[in-house]
């Protein structure tokens, strides 16, 4: 979703939909319902020098990207099972990937312990992969949003439109995220979220350009219709609006832009006259 060099990696919001819109980017493609679209790899500083944020294994990611896919699966089988071993548990993740690093998890701590991470976590995937100690945090973060344009300001459904942010950090962040979350001012479909993380973003003023796709997604009721969208984003510390510790807002930044079909302007008969038959 982001470029940013935001390599593209929702949060629950009332009559908020929850959308992948564009491939993960990490060792785990993120499921169906998973918030992030991408990840931060880059910033660039104001003076062009651009910093890579990723390393030879990039733990917080690679946590994040399973804690997204497995979460849920895991709180499920800890209320209706009994669970009383590492194996039990993981063992109901569909994907054996994920039970392998499962197990990997739960065998360095216990399965006491790890059922306890996952309770408190509450499906908040940044702040479960900080209690695995996966994710870096700073409660004496500081940071702040400074713009945000949209290009093009006018475009057709099915193209991708670029978010452009510049923002600074006063002192790092820890892992966190930018959370997107674009509003169809007509009402023609549900808020659409998505967010890309980033492990730590050192002192600095940046810029950086998130990309998201606006083609047509029937399954989650996704359309673009023609009309005037905001892209508000949220700069945070950990998820967005977690009640968590190490989570925080650092601020926030809209712009809009267009989307014209041609097809809706075709769909739409302003003429007088009845149909010829």
């Amino acid at each position: 979703f982001f470029f940013f060099f935001f390599s593209p990696v929702s949060f629950p919001r009332a009559r908020t939909m929850k959308v992948l819109i564009a491939v993960c980017l990490l060792a785990l493609a993120c499921g169906a319902n998973g918030k992030f679209v991408g990840r931060v790899a880059q910033v660039q500083s104001l003076e062009g020098k651009v910093q890579s944020l990723t390393g030879p294994v990039d733990h917080c990611a690679n946590c994040v990207a399973w804690a997204e896919n497995a979460l849920q699966a895991l709180l499920q089988a800890i209320l209706q099972l009994e669970i009383d071993a590492c194996g039990d548990l993981c063992s109901q993740l569909p994907n054996q990937a994920e039970a392998d690093i499962c197990d990997l998890l739960c065998d360095v701590v216990g399965i006491k312990a790890f059922v306890k991470f996952i309770t408190d976590a509450d499906l908040d995937p940044i702040y479960f992969c900080q209690t695995q100690k996966k994710c870096e945090w700073n409660d004496n973060a500081a940071a702040k949003m400074i713009s945000s344009n949209v290009i093009p300001t006018v475009g057709e459904r099915g193209h991708p439109f670029t978010v452009n942010l510049t923002f600074s950090v006063q002192n790092h962040t820890g892992a966190g995220m930018f959370l997107n979350i674009i509003h169809s001012e007509s009402g023609s479909q549900e808020d659409v979220e998505a967010a890309a993380l980033f492990d730590d973003l050192p002192v600095g003023n940046y810029i950086t350009t998130v990309q998201f796709d606006t083609t047509e997604n029937k399954q989650d009721q996704i359309t673009w219709h023609s009309g005037k969208y905001t892209v508000d984003t949220v700069f945070c510390a950990g998820e967005c609006f977690s009640k968590h510790p190490h989570s925080k807002v650092f601020g926030s930044h809209n712009a809009t832009f267009t989307i014209h079909n041609q097809s809706d302007d075709d769909d739409t008969d302003d003429s007088p006259f009845p149909p010829l038959k």
